[in-house]
């Protein structure tokens, strides 16, 4: 059972909603647990084992480091061991990933960066270990954020869980949420990862300039619509059983550079690797060339995060590159230039580095470039190009529409003058984008 299933909407998370509310306040850490563990053995039974055996060694892990005194040789090297442990996982199955195209254990990669966070924040006495297994395991394995986070703090939701506030008004932005997320997944991300494997599937000598711009347009907005989708759905439903989760993306390709496309392109993992590599090495505190090596760093551990092979890697050095030139080369030219000449020249930028990451090794990466710039003999378009945009032209446009504050500021305006107008039109266009977006799965 997947959460883009029938069976997901109209059963399973109406009736686990509906066992949490009836549940006490004092019980509520366990019944979300047994439902995210229930959803957990619909997917992946065979790999329950496992990765309760890991949470546990970080639980554990956590209890011993809260309980011993700071400067215990023991509690390094309990830390460093819990360390090399999880990342053990995530290199061990992130290789699996580029080889299988999936990892063998479903959360594993996600649940071993929340313990490795959680037992650090812990070893560094940010806050005490939490002795409640059942609330642990209700952050741990919260089933929505499963699959790509958001990578959260252990104590950002610590309070939330222990003093749920059930609303209405959480409930009902939650559902809208949700709906938002399974129509992104369904009718944009899936549409635009079909165009994109058509054009992936023409041979390099016929790729023209369009074929290849288009190329990365698709890689890139399935990208972000599936990414986003996901942290729409965990955000909805964590709304829906009345706690909050954390921003995953904040219009990215709006960005006036490159700093601030990865401030706004899957935030939680930025935040993440900022706060236990960056700010730990000493961010800019240091001095220019261990600011500009820091910057450089990050960006490759954000490259790797996308997947555990060379172009990932250099798709990081790019963008590594490319932000120490603008925060300490030109950094007054940039400024002065215009808004919309920064958002531009940062969108080919952006659009570029997926030529580094799409190619298999460096000389795609090459075809991919000089084909997109029409160096040689390439034609500007050719017929097997245009009828796979025309086909898909309509769903790339709203990408486009929706991957800007362009929707926002719509919505906005009309809530500001026009408000009981448009509630009745937004419940009546939420219903219909689930009845679209369903009909997309029948």
């Amino acid at each position: 059972m997947n959460m883009f299933s029938l069976t997901f909407i109209f059963i399973f998370l109406p009736v686990s909603l509906s066992l949490y509310y009836v549940t006490p306040n004092k019980f509520k850490a366990h019944i979300l647990t047994f439902i995210s563990l229930f959803y957990y053995i619909s997917v992946d039974f065979k790999g329950l084992p496992f990765i309760m055996l890991s949470l546990f060694y970080d639980y554990l892990s956590a209890i011993y480091l809260s309980s011993s005194k700071s400067g215990n040789l023991m509690r390094k090297i309990v830390m460093l061991l819990n360390i090399f442990k999880n990342i053990g996982i995530i290199l061990y199955f992130s290789i699996e990933f580029q080889i299988l195209g999936y990892t063998s254990i479903f959360g594993m990669m996600f649940t071993s960066f929340m313990g490795m966070g959680y037992v650090i924040d812990v070893y560094k006495n940010q806050y005490n270990a939490d002795k409640n297994i059942f609330r642990y395991l209700s952050i741990m394995m919260f089933f929505p954020s499963l699959y790509f986070g958001p990578l959260v703090k252990y104590s950002f939701l610590k309070p939330q869980i222990t003093k749920i506030k059930p609303s209405l008004s959480s409930i009902s932005k939650g559902i809208v949420l949700f709906i938002s997320g399974f129509a992104k997944k369904i009718i944009i991300a899936d549409t635009l990862v079909n165009m994109y494997e058509n054009l992936l599937s023409i041979p390099f000598h016929e790729l023209s300039v369009l074929a290849s711009w288009l190329l990365m347009l698709s890689f890139a907005f399935s990208l972000y619509f599936t990414l986003s989708a996901y942290f729409d759905i965990a955000k909805g439903i964590g709304l829906m059983f009345s706690f909050e989760l954390p921003n995953g993306f904040f219009y990215p390709f709006q960005a006036r550079s490159l700093d601030e496309f990865f401030a706004r392109f899957n935030i939680t993992v930025n935040e993440y690797v900022r706060n236990y590599v960056y700010i730990q090495l000493g961010g800019k505190s240091n001095g220019t060339l261990s600011a500009m090596f820091n910057i450089l760093l990050v960006s490759m551990l954000i490259g790797v995060w996308y997947g555990f092979r060379l172009n990932c890697l250099l798709w990081g050095v790019y963008f590594g590159i490319l932000i120490i030139l603008e925060q300490y080369v030109y950094p007054k030219l940039w400024k002065n230039l215009p808004a919309f000449l920064q958002r531009f020249i940062t969108f080919c930028a952006i659009m570029m580095s997926f030529s580094i990451m799409l190619g298999t090794n460096i000389g795609d990466t090459a075809t991919y470039l000089t084909t997109m710039f029409g160096f040689g003999h390439i034609e500007l378009y050719d017929s097997n190009t245009l009828f796979i945009f025309t086909s898909n032209f309509v769903v790339l446009l709203l990408a486009m529409v929706l991957s800007t504050s362009i929707w926002h500021r719509i919505t906005r305006f009309f809530i500001k003058r026009f408000p009981v107008f448009w509630e009745l039109f937004s419940a009546l266009l939420n219903v219909v984008i689930l009845i679209c977006a369903c009909s997309f799965i029948i």
